[in-house]
């Protein structure tokens, strides 16, 4: 029997300013209009395999956006015909009467198991194009994948892209010297857990939801007064990486214009309690614009073992001054995620003026 393994990789190029849930006091706001874009991987086509000994398919298909990394699997499909998905790859923010592009990528590995008759080396293909994405104007892309072998195979992977929702946000004017409480945005951000098979690719991917349960095996985020490894009681930012070996959370935060001498700090440490930790690593992540392409990077990182005393995070931003940046919080976990009850507090964005 043959495994093909699929993979598409989306790679946003373009930003959005879609800032929200800011609570910033006698802040000012404006009115953006936007929409919600969603891709969707609706059919999977096998027109020609390669030959009698090639049997069914097993696909996996990879997606990237920024630093994510999330798998969807097909499982048995047989050459010569097609299947139906209705999978969900990615949804991102469309300001109205703008664009956003991206590249869709389409990669398939054919691998060979021990129950076919013929038993070889791996074949490749891919496909990919550039995305234009605007509000109101769906659109049908269909990739067709060649996958290079001693007989050429060729399988068709088609997604829709159509807007989901439509509605206005609140979008603050933040004075360039404006402490940004990034605690206070982390109800608005995109939370994910994971397990890790290499530095910055995840598998078993799970969307978690603001509050989560704390007994829940996918991990969980949850902002709430707790006691620290140090003993002091203070609001702090909860998250739990994947019950798994290697399982790691991040979370997404909306997009903040940097003030001049831009520097993210952070106290980060352990819930008290947690002296079975086999200890985690604190990231933190820059996603912004850059020469029409999305780029992204990690500006810190701490390992921490339970000590009774918490330890700062300080990443120096100033040369993003005045741009739209999305910070990125990310927790991982090391052989065992038992009691890795991991914690932020007084997270925040400060000018170094102030």
């Amino acid at each position: 029997m043959l495994n093909r393994k699929i993979s598409s990789t989306l790679v946003l190029f373009t930003a959005t300013s879609s800032i929200l849930g800011w609570n910033l006091g006698n802040a000012a706001f404006a009115q953006n209009r936007e929409c919600q874009q969603e891709i969707v991987m609706q059919k999977v086509e096998v027109l020609d395999g390669q030959g009698g000994g090639e049997g069914k398919l097993e696909m996996q298909i990879q997606v990237e956006s920024g630093s994510l990394n999330e798998e969807v699997k097909v499982w048995k499909l047989p050459p010569n015909q097609s299947q139906r998905l209705q999978e969900k790859i990615g949804s991102f923010p469309i300001p109205e009467g703008s664009s956003v592009q991206q590249r869709l990528r389409t990669s398939i590995v054919e691998r060979e198991v021990g129950s076919d008759w013929l038993v070889g080396a791996d074949d490749h293909g891919d496909d990919e194009s550039t995305l234009t994405l605007r509000c109101g104007e769906p659109q049908e892309i269909t990739h067709n994948v060649i996958i290079q072998g001693k007989n050429d195979a060729k399988v068709r992977v088609t997604y829709d892209i159509q807007d989901t929702t439509r509605g206005t946000v609140q979008q603050p004017l933040i004075p360039m010297n404006q402490t940004i409480n990034l605690l206070k945005l982390s109800s608005e951000a995109r939370w994910q857990s994971g397990r890790l098979v290499s530095a910055n690719n995840v598998t078993n991917t799970e969307q978690l939801s603001w509050m989560g349960s704390p007994s829940n095996d996918n991990g969980f985020v949850r902002l709430e007064e707790v006691t620290l490894e140090n003993g002091k009681t203070t609001n702090a930012l909860r998250t739990h990486p994947k019950w798994v070996s290697n399982g790691t959370i991040k979370g997404w935060h909306p997009e903040v214009e940097l003030p001049e001498k831009a520097v993210f700090s952070a106290d980060v440490g352990f819930v008290e309690g947690a002296q079975n930790t086999d200890g985690v690593t604190f990231q933190v992540w820059e996603h912004h614009q850059e020469g029409g392409r999305r780029v992204w990077n990690k500006v810190a990182e701490v390992e921490k073992d339970y000590t009774g005393n918490l330890r700062q995070i300080e990443a120096d931003l100033s040369h993003l001054a005045g741009k739209e940046v999305k910070i990125e919080l990310r927790v991982d976990a090391g052989e065992s995620s038992g009691q890795d009850w991991a914690a932020w507090s007084d997270v925040k964005i400060n000018s170094a003026s102030n």
